[in-house]
């Protein structure tokens, strides 16, 4: 049998480059397969992921009582938060909010690459958390989802984010932004933020209060002392120099409303210590409108109600002054009284003012609804005349409240 001659050998440079061609398919086939069944999942993902309901905490609103002027009073509820419809916010605040948190977001899909990348990381190596997400992550993260911190929960805001801005317009999403997203000074939404930080509607907003609003909304907890903190204002009023430049280049304000923007006044914070006062006139105010309302005023504090007084904010505070200088003037002494001011208008019976202590807070006790005022002489003027309705009896009585006692003085004057 003859032997066939051998093979000739094939060159080393020749195999290893056969051989890296096959590790490359090898290594693009392996990448495809990977890709398809990760893109695959993502479109599992996506189908199987709904879009949850706002948490409970975050639909909550509180009720506002405003004066006959319809000057803020104060409010009752576990937060301060108020809905308002996109309507009644100006186009100039809304671009404030955009210009500031979100430049992208009229054109962009609901979510950003980079933050979500971002985020990612910081997760994954344990750093500082990253920010830069979209509005329409930031609302699904504040309104939507817990403040969990991981990665499932990171990939599941992208995917309601992504289906949120298919699913609905771009000016629900905002809507929902604004009524939710944390101003400082305890104010959750627009509503509440434009009352504590320029005691306005936020359809009243300027260019400029809008624009610092805007800036508050990136470290919320240190802008909330703007105005009564240097150092803060200072810093502040750098960010709102910066929004009021990215408006102008967006289009979203001209030349010349930026360079006529003025840094706007703060209220002043925290509250001084009238607001205490207020709380008596809240009392008797929630009491009747829960009441008239058939409901409880626990409902009535978590309703988003605007309750309107008939009391009148100045006069309240020039009384409350009035009796504090008297009480100044005549030396004080050992002997604690009792102030009730009563101030009814004759004809129509509206209460303007309700002094029933100096200050709610060491006196929940309210003299002029609950005191009462010793019966003699004071009741003469009724002699003879017919008293009906919550009046009725009151000849009768030994110790009618200051409130009864002024209501039948207003009713014979009338």
């Amino acid at each position: 049998m003859r032997r066939s001659p051998d093979r000739p050998r094939v060159p080393l440079r020749i195999r290893l480059r056969r051989g890296r061609g096959r590790w490359l398919r090898r290594l693009l086939v392996t990448f495809a397969v990977l890709l398809a069944v990760v893109c695959g999942a993502a479109v599992v993902a996506y189908r199987l992921t709904g879009i949850p309901e706002p948490h409970p905490e975050t639909v909550v609103q509180s009720t506002v009582f405003v004066d006959a002027d319809g000057s803020y009073l104060g409010r009752r509820g576990p937060v301060d938060r108020q809905e308002v419809p996109l309507s009644q916010v100006p186009r100039h605040v809304q671009d404030a909010v955009i210009a500031a948190e979100n430049r992208s977001f009229r054109t962009d899909s609901g979510v950003s690459p980079r933050a979500v990348a971002r985020a990612v990381w910081a997760t994954v190596s344990g750093g500082a958390p990253q920010g830069g997400s979209t509005i329409t992550q930031q609302y699904v993260k504040n309104a939507l989802l817990s403040p969990e911190r991981s990665l499932t929960r990171k990939a599941r805001e992208a995917l309601i984010a992504i289906k949120l801005d298919r699913t609905r317009g771009k000016d629900e999403i905002l809507e929902g932004y604004l009524n939710t997203v944390y101003f400082g000074r305890g104010a959750a939404g627009v509503q509440a933020a434009a009352r504590n930080y320029f005691d306005v509607a936020p359809q009243d907003l300027t260019v400029s209060q809008g624009a610092a609003l805007a800036a508050i909304v990136n470290i919320p907890s240190y802008y909330e002392k703007a105005g009564s903190d240097p150092e803060v204002t200072a810093k502040l009023r750098h960010r709102w120099e910066w929004v009021l430049d990215a408006m102008e280049a967006g289009g979203g304000i001209t030349e010349a409303q930026r360079r006529q923007a003025r840094f706007p006044a703060f209220r002043f914070y925290p509250p001084g210590e009238t607001e205490g006062q207020r709380q008596y006139l809240i009392d008797v105010a929630a009491k009747e409108a829960a009441g008239r309302l058939g409901i409880t005023e626990d409902q009535l504090a978590r309703g988003g109600y605007t309750v309107h007084t008939t009391f009148d904010l100045a006069l309240q505070d020039a009384t409350a002054e009035a009796v504090e200088n008297h009480a100044e003037e005549s030396g004080g002494g050992a002997v604690r009284t009792h102030t009730a001011v009563v101030g009814i208008e004759p004809g129509d019976g509206a209460v303007r003012v309700l002094y029933g202590g100096a200050d709610y807070a060491w006196q929940p006790f309210n003299d002029a609804v609950s005191g009462a005022v010793e019966a003699g002489s004071v009741l003469d003027p009724f002699e003879g005349v017919r008293l009906d309705g919550p009046l009725r009896g009151l000849h009768g009585s030994t110790a009618p409240t200051p409130l009864r006692l002024a209501s039948a003085y207003a009713a014979v004057a009338a």
